[in-house]
C-alpha cells in the first residue's frame, strides 16, 4: 500500500523553477497533439515560472522586498512575533499567519529587480525585458478576458527568452544545484521549441543564400532581393545563418561583404552576434556615405533593417551585388535591392538579439521528442 502525502512544501526556487520547465513540457505536449488550450497553458506556466524565480532574487536580496508594501509588513510582522508560539517565524511567515500583507505584484517584481538590483538586463529597452513584457501582456489577456494566438509568435517568443532569461538567472541566483541541475534540466525541456523555431528560420536563410548563389556565380546580377522578416522573429539570427552559409562556401567565401545599418547600437549587435571568423565589414550608411569612397571591386553589400537610396550610394558600389533583410519592405527597397525572395511576417513589437554571453549550446543537446 503506498504512502499517501499530507502536506506538500515548496520552496519558491523550486516552485518557479517547476513552473518554467512545466511551460515548456506543455508546450511539446501541444506540438504533438496540437490542442490550442495546451498552448494557452504554456504561456500562463511559463510566466509563472519567471514571476516566482525574480521573486526568488528579491527574497535572496532582501526579504521585505517581495512585499507589495514593505512598511506594512514590517510592522505586521513585528506583531506576529509577539504572539505565542511565533517567536521563531520568518518574515516569509506573514503569508501563512497575516491575511493583511500581499505579495508585490508582477510590474512592481520587474521593477524593483531592475532599480533596486540593479538588474540591467531587466531596464525597460533591454532585450529580455522587451521580451517578458509582451509574454505579459499574452498572460493577462489570457487570465482577464481573450486573447488570439499566432502559433509561430508565440513558440518564437518562449524560445526566444530562455536562453537571456537562464543566461541571468545563472548569474544571480544564489543556489549550486539551480545552476548545476535546474537549469539543465529547464534547457532540455526547451528543446523540442527550439527544433521547431530553427526550422522555420532555417528556410529563409537557406533560401536567401541559394538566390544569393546564383546572382553571384551564374550572371551579374546586382540586384538579389529582399528577405523580409518580422521582428521577433530572429531576423538577426537569419542573417548570422546565411552568413555562415556565405563563408563556408568554397567559391561565395572569397567574396568582400559589406553591411550597413542605420544605427551604431544596431552595428553593435551585429558585431556580438557574428563570430570574428566571418570577416565582414559594418558601417552606418551615414558614415559609409561620407567618407565618399568608391569600391571597384567586386563585393556584396547587405543593408540590414536599413533604407539604401540609388543616388546616396550607386556611385560609391558600382560592382556589388544588394541583398537587403529588414522587418519592413517598401517600393523603393525593392527598387533597390530587388523583389522580396524570402518573406516570414506576424504582427509583433519585439526586437530579437543574440547574446554572445549565451549559456545555451543548442547543438549538443539531443532533440527530445
Amino acid at each position: 500500500m503506498s504512502k499517501k502525502v499530507s502536506s506538500l512544501n515548496i520552496g519558491l526556487l523550486d516552485n518557479g523553477s517547476h513552473s518554467l520547465k512545466r511551460g515548456y513540457e506543455i508546450w511539446k505536449e501541444w506540438e504533438t497533439t496540437k490542442d490550442p488550450w495546451l498552448l494557452k497553458e504554456s504561456i500562463i506556466w511559463a510566466h509563472h515560472g519567471i514571476e516566482l524565480l525574480l521573486k526568488q532574487l528579491l527574497v535572496q536580496s532582501n526579504e521585505l522586498l517581495i512585499f507589495q508594501n514593505e512598511k506594512k509588513a514590517a510592522e505586521r510582522f513585528e506583531s506576529l512575533k509577539k504572539r505565542r508560539g511565533m517567536e521563531n517565524a520568518t518574515i516569509l511567515s506573514l503569508f501563512d499567519y497575516d491575511d493583511g500583507v500581499m505579495s508585490v505584484g508582477f510590474k512592481d517584481v520587474v521593477k524593483r529587480t531592475n532599480i533596486i538590483l540593479n538588474v540591467a538586463e531587466l531596464s525597460e529597452k533591454a532585450p529580455l525585458r522587451i521580451l517578458i513584457d509582451d509574454l505579459t501582456r499574452y498572460r493577462n489577456k489570457i487570465v482577464h478576458f481573450s486573447v488570439d494566438l499566432d502559433v509561430i509568435k508565440v513558440s518564437t517568443l518562449l524560445f526566444d527568452i530562455l536562453d537571456p532569461l537562464l543566461t541571468l538567472l545563472s548569474k544571480k541566483v544564489l543556489n549550486d544545484t539551480f545552476r548545476k541541475v535546474t537549469i539543465p534540466e529547464i534547457i532540455k525541456s526547451a528543446k523540442p521549441i527550439y527544433s521547431y523555431v530553427e526550422r522555420n528560420r532555417d528556410k529563409i536563410a537557406r533560401h536567401a543564400f541559394f538566390v544569393t548563389h546564383d546572382a553571384l556565380t551564374n550572371c551579374p546580377i546586382e540586384k538579389i532581393g529582399v528577405v523580409t522578416q518580422a521582428t521577433g522573429t530572429g531576423i538577426t539570427r537569419s542573417l548570422v545563418e546565411y552568413l555562415s552559409l556565405i563563408r563556408t562556401h568554397p567559391v561565395l567565401c572569397l567574396t568582400p561583404i559589406l553591411i550597413l545599418v542605420d544605427l551604431n547600437p544596431i552595428k553593435q549587435q551585429l558585431l556580438d552576434s557574428l563570430p570574428e571568423r566571418f570577416s565582414v565589414t559594418i558601417d552606418t550608411k551615414k558614415n559609409f556615405i561620407s567618407k565618399g569612397i568608391e569600391y571597384k571591386n567586386k563585393l556584396l553589400v547587405i543593408g540590414f533593417q536599413t533604407r539604401l537610396r540609388p543616388h546616396e550610394i550607386d556611385h560609391l558600389l558600382p560592382n556589388s551585388a544588394k541583398i537587403l533583410f529588414t522587418s519592413s519592405c517598401t517600393a523603393e527597397d525593392e527598387e533597390f535591392f530587388g523583389s522580396i525572395i524570402s518573406e516570414f511576417q506576424y504582427t509583433a513589437e519585439l526586437t530579437n538579439l543574440i547574446s554572445k554571453y549565451s549559456i545555451i549550446n543548442w547543438s549538443e543537446l539531443d532533440v527530445v521528442r
